[in-house]
């Protein structure tokens, strides 16, 4: 999942907020977990920020959790439901850490008249 404000699709002017990927904690194509490999640690960021010229940053990893799933269903997000599940817990840190960051002044109106 990459988070944004994009009105285009990639390439767009906007800016990607980060990536969230689920834990991997099986051995998959990209090798171990631990396994760096030539984009590194979190491949796809890396591969978008390549993609786009920008550093794309990891926001963080969701465990697989399949309460995730039958809380989108139920209509009782995760968090709420089992706030102190690893997923819960990560996905609220990953908010939490959202939420605090600086807003640029893009978009913003500043109250000023040109002269």
């Amino acid at each position: 999942m990459v988070l944004g404000k994009r009105d285009e699709g990639v390439g767009a002017a906007g800016e990607i907020s980060g990536q969230i990927e689920a834990q991997r904690t099986a051995q998959c194509a990209f090798g171990e977990p631990g396994n760096q490999g030539a984009l590194g640690r979190f491949p796809l960021a890396a591969a978008l920020g390549q993609l786009l010229g920008t550093p794309v940053p990891m926001l963080g990893q969701i465990p697989i959790d399949v309460r995730l799933r039958e809380g989108g269903d139920s209509g009782v997000p995760l968090v709420l439901g089992v706030p102190d599940s690893p997923a819960g817990l990560a996905l609220t840190k990953i908010a939490s850490e959202l939420g605090a960051r600086a807003r640029g002044l893009a978009g913003r109106s500043l109250g000023l008249t040109p002269a």
